[in-house]
Protein backbone atom coordinates (compact mmCIF):
# COMPACT_ATOMS: atom_id res chain seq x y z
CA UNK A 1 0.00 0.00 0.00
CA UNK A 2 1.52 3.28 -0.85
CA UNK A 3 -0.18 6.70 -0.71
CA UNK A 4 -1.44 9.08 -3.82
CA UNK A 5 -2.42 12.21 -2.21
CA UNK A 6 -5.06 14.79 -4.05
CA UNK A 7 -4.52 16.76 -6.77
CA UNK A 8 -6.79 19.48 -8.06
CA UNK A 9 -9.98 17.41 -8.69
CA UNK A 10 -8.50 13.97 -9.28
CA UNK A 11 -8.02 11.84 -6.33
CA UNK A 12 -6.04 8.44 -6.78
CA UNK A 13 -6.00 6.37 -3.96
CA UNK A 14 -3.53 3.38 -3.80
CA UNK A 15 -4.73 -0.23 -2.08
CA UNK A 16 -2.11 -2.73 -2.21
CA UNK A 17 0.33 -1.21 -5.12
CA UNK A 18 -2.60 -0.67 -7.08
CA UNK A 19 -4.25 2.80 -7.11
CA UNK A 20 -7.73 3.94 -9.34
CA UNK A 21 -8.28 7.78 -10.41
CA UNK A 22 -11.78 6.52 -10.37
CA UNK A 23 -15.18 6.57 -8.18
CA UNK A 24 -18.33 4.51 -8.39
CA UNK A 25 -21.04 3.02 -6.08
CA UNK A 26 -20.67 0.06 -3.62
CA UNK A 27 -22.30 -3.50 -4.65
CA UNK A 28 -21.96 -6.50 -1.88
CA UNK A 29 -23.00 -9.95 -2.95
CA UNK A 30 -23.09 -13.04 -0.66
CA UNK A 31 -24.20 -14.01 2.81
CA UNK A 32 -26.10 -11.31 4.87
CA UNK A 33 -24.73 -10.79 8.15
CA UNK A 34 -24.27 -8.12 10.41
CA UNK A 35 -25.12 -5.86 7.82
CA UNK A 36 -22.54 -6.42 5.40
CA UNK A 37 -24.72 -6.44 2.69
CA UNK A 38 -26.37 -3.08 3.53
CA UNK A 39 -24.15 -1.00 1.90
CA UNK A 40 -23.45 2.99 2.53
CA UNK A 41 -24.65 4.85 -0.45
CA UNK A 42 -23.23 7.39 -2.57
CA UNK A 43 -21.11 7.12 -5.86
CA UNK A 44 -18.08 8.84 -4.79
CA UNK A 45 -16.37 5.45 -3.44
CA UNK A 46 -12.93 5.10 -4.84
CA UNK A 47 -11.42 2.25 -2.65
CA UNK A 48 -13.32 -0.50 -0.60
CA UNK A 49 -11.65 -3.06 2.28
CA UNK A 50 -13.63 -6.45 3.14
CA UNK A 51 -12.69 -7.19 6.84
CA UNK A 52 -13.74 -10.33 8.81
CA UNK A 53 -17.21 -9.07 10.31
CA UNK A 54 -16.89 -5.31 8.84
CA UNK A 55 -16.04 -3.57 5.99
CA UNK A 56 -14.67 0.08 5.03
CA UNK A 57 -15.04 2.34 2.03
CA UNK A 58 -13.18 5.63 1.12
CA UNK A 59 -14.75 8.17 -0.47
CA UNK A 60 -13.39 10.98 -3.00
CA UNK A 61 -13.48 13.46 -0.57
CA UNK A 62 -10.95 11.43 1.81
CA UNK A 63 -13.36 10.58 4.69
CA UNK A 64 -14.31 6.92 5.16
CA UNK A 65 -17.32 4.45 5.48
CA UNK A 66 -17.84 1.70 7.96
CA UNK A 67 -20.72 -0.72 7.95
CA UNK A 68 -20.99 -4.44 9.42
CA UNK A 69 -20.86 -5.86 12.84
CA UNK A 70 -19.41 -2.88 15.40
CA UNK A 71 -19.41 -4.81 18.60
CA UNK A 72 -15.89 -3.23 19.16
CA UNK A 73 -16.34 0.31 17.49
CA UNK A 74 -14.58 -1.18 14.76
CA UNK A 75 -17.18 0.27 11.44
CA UNK A 76 -16.98 3.59 13.48
CA UNK A 77 -14.84 5.38 11.61
CA UNK A 78 -13.22 8.39 12.67
CA UNK A 79 -14.04 11.76 11.69
CA UNK A 80 -12.02 13.73 8.78
CA UNK A 81 -11.69 14.30 5.19
CA UNK A 82 -8.09 13.28 4.87
CA UNK A 83 -7.25 9.50 4.19
CA UNK A 84 -5.75 7.96 2.01
CA UNK A 85 -4.72 4.14 2.90
CA UNK A 86 -6.79 2.16 5.10
CA UNK A 87 -7.27 -1.61 6.15
CA UNK A 88 -10.54 -3.29 7.60
CA UNK A 89 -9.18 -6.51 9.75
CA UNK A 90 -10.67 -9.15 12.52
CA UNK A 91 -12.34 -6.84 14.48
CA UNK A 92 -9.91 -4.02 14.09
CA UNK A 93 -9.40 -1.26 11.58
CA UNK A 94 -6.96 0.86 10.40
CA UNK A 95 -6.18 4.10 8.54
CA UNK A 96 -3.43 6.60 7.34
CA UNK A 97 -4.17 10.26 6.79
CA UNK A 98 -2.46 12.56 4.21
CA UNK A 99 0.04 14.10 7.01
CA UNK A 100 1.38 10.41 7.29
CA UNK A 101 -0.45 10.36 11.18
CA UNK A 102 -1.80 6.31 11.67
CA UNK A 103 -5.48 5.49 13.18
CA UNK A 104 -6.24 2.63 14.96
CA UNK A 105 -9.53 1.84 16.31
CA UNK A 106 -12.16 -1.34 17.12
CA UNK A 107 -10.82 -4.37 19.72
CA UNK A 108 -6.98 -4.09 21.22
CA UNK A 109 -6.59 -6.68 22.90
CA UNK A 110 -3.50 -7.50 21.91
CA UNK A 111 -2.44 -4.02 20.86
CA UNK A 112 -3.49 -4.16 17.37
CA UNK A 113 -5.55 -0.92 17.32
CA UNK A 114 -2.77 1.03 19.47
CA UNK A 115 -0.80 2.59 16.41
CA UNK A 116 2.21 3.92 16.57
CA UNK A 117 3.74 7.12 16.21
CA UNK A 118 4.58 9.09 13.98
CA UNK A 119 3.79 11.42 10.80
CA UNK A 120 5.72 8.87 8.05
CA UNK A 121 3.87 5.80 7.19
CA UNK A 122 2.07 5.33 3.97
CA UNK A 123 0.26 2.31 4.24
CA UNK A 124 -1.46 -0.20 6.67
CA UNK A 125 -2.32 -3.86 6.99
CA UNK A 126 -4.26 -5.03 9.52
CA UNK A 127 -4.22 -8.64 10.47
CA UNK A 128 -6.70 -10.98 12.54
CA UNK A 129 -4.73 -9.97 16.01
CA UNK A 130 -1.79 -7.91 14.33
CA UNK A 131 -1.00 -4.98 11.95
CA UNK A 132 1.74 -3.78 9.92
CA UNK A 133 2.58 -0.03 8.39
CA UNK A 134 5.04 0.77 5.85
CA UNK A 135 6.99 4.05 6.85
CA UNK A 136 7.86 6.47 3.82
CA UNK A 137 11.93 5.10 3.89
CA UNK A 138 10.44 2.10 3.13
CA UNK A 139 10.82 0.00 6.36
CA UNK A 140 7.80 -1.91 8.03
CA UNK A 141 6.89 -2.27 11.65
CA UNK A 142 4.53 -4.50 13.11
CA UNK A 143 2.38 -4.43 16.77
CA UNK A 144 -0.17 -6.36 18.26
CA UNK A 145 -0.16 -10.20 18.84
CA UNK A 146 3.25 -12.15 18.20
CA UNK A 147 3.05 -15.68 18.93
CA UNK A 148 4.20 -16.64 15.88
CA UNK A 149 6.41 -14.36 15.07
CA UNK A 150 4.06 -12.09 12.53
CA UNK A 151 4.94 -8.57 13.77
CA UNK A 152 9.08 -9.26 13.90
CA UNK A 153 9.05 -7.63 10.47
CA UNK A 154 12.46 -7.89 8.39
CA UNK A 155 14.78 -5.05 8.07
CA UNK A 156 15.30 -3.06 5.09
CA UNK A 157 14.56 0.12 3.59
CA UNK A 158 13.17 -1.41 0.16
CA UNK A 159 9.36 -2.25 0.71
CA UNK A 160 6.83 -1.11 -1.10
CA UNK A 161 3.92 -3.14 -0.20
CA UNK A 162 2.82 -4.82 2.89
CA UNK A 163 0.05 -7.03 3.66
CA UNK A 164 -1.40 -9.05 6.95
CA UNK A 165 -2.83 -13.10 7.35
CA UNK A 166 -4.50 -14.16 10.50
CA UNK A 167 -1.09 -14.74 12.09
CA UNK A 168 1.68 -14.46 8.83
CA UNK A 169 2.63 -11.33 7.34
CA UNK A 170 3.91 -10.85 3.61
CA UNK A 171 6.01 -7.40 2.19
CA UNK A 172 6.81 -6.28 -1.52
CA UNK A 173 9.94 -5.60 -1.92
CA UNK A 174 10.77 -2.84 -5.09
CA UNK A 175 13.08 -5.05 -6.63
CA UNK A 176 9.45 -7.00 -7.26
CA UNK A 177 10.59 -10.19 -4.97
CA UNK A 178 8.69 -11.19 -1.96
CA UNK A 179 9.06 -11.77 1.43
CA UNK A 180 6.72 -13.63 3.73
CA UNK A 181 7.14 -14.44 8.05
CA UNK A 182 4.98 -15.91 11.56
CA UNK A 183 2.69 -18.87 11.00
CA UNK A 184 3.51 -21.10 7.97
CA UNK A 185 1.50 -24.06 8.85
CA UNK A 186 -0.05 -24.14 5.01
CA UNK A 187 3.06 -22.82 3.59
CA UNK A 188 2.02 -19.20 3.53
CA UNK A 189 5.43 -18.13 3.80
CA UNK A 190 7.10 -20.32 0.96
CA UNK A 191 6.46 -17.16 -1.29
CA UNK A 192 7.50 -17.97 -4.86
CA UNK A 193 10.82 -17.12 -6.36
CA UNK A 194 11.12 -14.17 -9.05
CA UNK A 195 11.21 -10.50 -9.29
CA UNK A 196 8.42 -10.15 -11.36
CA UNK A 197 5.63 -9.41 -8.97
CA UNK A 198 3.48 -5.76 -8.39
CA UNK A 199 0.66 -5.98 -5.83
CA UNK A 200 -0.05 -8.30 -2.90
CA UNK A 201 -2.84 -9.63 -0.56
CA UNK A 202 -3.09 -11.92 2.37
CA UNK A 203 -6.01 -13.42 4.72
CA UNK A 204 -6.39 -15.94 6.95
CA UNK A 205 -3.95 -18.56 5.64
CA UNK A 206 -3.91 -17.64 1.95
CA UNK A 207 -1.46 -15.46 0.21
CA UNK A 208 -2.15 -13.88 -3.83
CA UNK A 209 0.44 -12.49 -5.73
CA UNK A 210 0.21 -10.52 -9.06
CA UNK A 211 2.78 -10.36 -11.88
CA UNK A 212 3.70 -7.72 -13.98
CA UNK A 213 2.89 -10.01 -16.91
CA UNK A 214 -0.96 -9.59 -15.04
CA UNK A 215 -0.72 -12.96 -14.00
CA UNK A 216 -1.68 -14.57 -10.47
CA UNK A 217 -0.10 -16.49 -8.45
CA UNK A 218 -1.66 -18.09 -5.16
CA UNK A 219 -0.32 -20.40 -2.76
CA UNK A 220 -1.02 -21.41 1.76
CA UNK A 221 -4.07 -22.89 2.59
CA UNK A 222 -6.37 -24.28 0.03
CA UNK A 223 -9.20 -26.33 1.35
CA UNK A 224 -11.89 -24.66 -0.34
CA UNK A 225 -9.50 -23.57 -3.71
CA UNK A 226 -8.78 -20.67 -2.83
CA UNK A 227 -5.06 -20.57 -4.05
CA UNK A 228 -6.52 -22.28 -7.40
CA UNK A 229 -6.21 -19.11 -9.28
CA UNK A 230 -7.70 -18.27 -12.31
CA UNK A 231 -5.83 -18.52 -15.77
CA UNK A 232 -4.86 -15.46 -17.90
CA UNK A 233 -2.55 -12.37 -18.08
CA UNK A 234 -5.24 -9.70 -17.93
CA UNK A 235 -5.74 -9.04 -14.07
CA UNK A 236 -4.88 -5.76 -12.79
CA UNK A 237 -6.22 -6.58 -8.82
CA UNK A 238 -6.39 -9.59 -6.49
CA UNK A 239 -7.80 -9.82 -2.73
CA UNK A 240 -7.45 -12.49 -0.48
CA UNK A 241 -10.55 -13.86 1.34
CA UNK A 242 -10.66 -16.10 4.35
CA UNK A 243 -12.62 -18.35 2.14
CA UNK A 244 -12.29 -17.23 -1.25
CA UNK A 245 -10.54 -14.88 -3.74
CA UNK A 246 -11.61 -11.83 -6.33
CA UNK A 247 -9.64 -10.34 -9.00
CA UNK A 248 -10.55 -7.81 -11.31
CA UNK A 249 -9.52 -7.90 -15.19
CA UNK A 250 -7.95 -5.05 -17.40
CA UNK A 251 -11.55 -4.86 -18.98
CA UNK A 252 -13.11 -4.22 -15.84
CA UNK A 253 -14.89 -7.43 -15.00
CA UNK A 254 -14.14 -9.74 -12.53
CA UNK A 255 -13.33 -13.64 -11.46
CA UNK A 256 -14.16 -15.92 -8.29
CA UNK A 257 -12.55 -19.06 -7.08
CA UNK A 258 -13.08 -20.99 -3.91
CA UNK A 259 -16.51 -21.34 -1.62
CA UNK A 260 -18.75 -18.51 -1.76
CA UNK A 261 -16.99 -17.71 -5.30
CA UNK A 262 -20.04 -15.95 -7.64
CA UNK A 263 -19.44 -12.76 -8.69
CA UNK A 264 -21.35 -9.76 -10.32
CA UNK A 265 -21.10 -9.86 -13.66
CA UNK A 266 -20.91 -6.93 -15.74
CA UNK A 267 -17.79 -5.03 -17.17
CA UNK A 268 -17.54 -1.77 -15.05
CA UNK A 269 -16.28 -2.24 -12.09
CA UNK A 270 -12.82 -0.84 -10.61
CA UNK A 271 -11.69 -2.58 -7.02
CA UNK A 272 -12.91 -5.67 -5.64
CA UNK A 273 -12.53 -7.41 -1.69
CA UNK A 274 -13.87 -10.48 -0.55
CA UNK A 275 -13.91 -12.06 2.62
CA UNK A 276 -15.80 -14.98 4.58
CA UNK A 277 -18.79 -15.40 2.67
CA UNK A 278 -19.81 -12.16 0.96
CA UNK A 279 -17.89 -9.90 -1.32
CA UNK A 280 -17.62 -5.87 -2.40
CA UNK A 281 -16.89 -4.18 -5.36
CA UNK A 282 -17.02 -0.62 -6.71
CA UNK A 283 -19.14 -0.10 -9.62
CA UNK A 284 -18.43 2.42 -12.55
CA UNK A 285 -21.01 3.29 -15.19
CA UNK A 286 -19.11 5.13 -17.12
CA UNK A 287 -15.89 5.40 -19.07
CA UNK A 288 -13.20 4.68 -16.94
CA UNK A 289 -9.38 5.05 -17.08
CA UNK A 290 -7.63 2.36 -14.54
CA UNK A 291 -3.85 3.31 -13.70
CA UNK A 292 -1.80 0.59 -11.87
CA UNK A 293 1.27 2.07 -9.95
CA UNK A 294 3.99 0.54 -8.01
CA UNK A 295 6.57 2.37 -6.12
CA UNK A 296 5.01 6.16 -7.38
CA UNK A 297 5.79 4.39 -11.24
CA UNK A 298 2.56 4.21 -13.70
CA UNK A 299 2.95 0.24 -14.76
CA UNK A 300 -0.08 0.35 -17.24
CA UNK A 301 -2.95 2.56 -18.69
CA UNK A 302 -5.98 0.43 -19.13
CA UNK A 303 -9.20 2.11 -20.84
CA UNK A 304 -12.86 0.87 -20.73
CA UNK A 305 -15.38 2.11 -22.68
Amino acid sequence: MKPCFPIAAVLAIVMGSTSFAAQGHLVAWGSWYDGLLDVPPGDDFVAVDAGDYHALALRSDGSLAGWGRNTNGQATVPAGHDFVAFSAGHLHSLAVRADGVLEGWGWDYYGQAAVPSGSDFLAVAAGDYHSLALRSDGSIVGWGRNDYGQINCPAGNDFVAIAAGQRHSLALRSDGSLVGWGNSDWGQNNVPTGLNFVSIDAQWFTNLALQSDGSIVGWGLNDLGQTDVPAGNDFVMVDAGSMHCLALRSDGSMVGWGSSSSVTSGNDFIAVSANGSYSVAIQVPEPTTLVLFVGGVCLRLLRRA
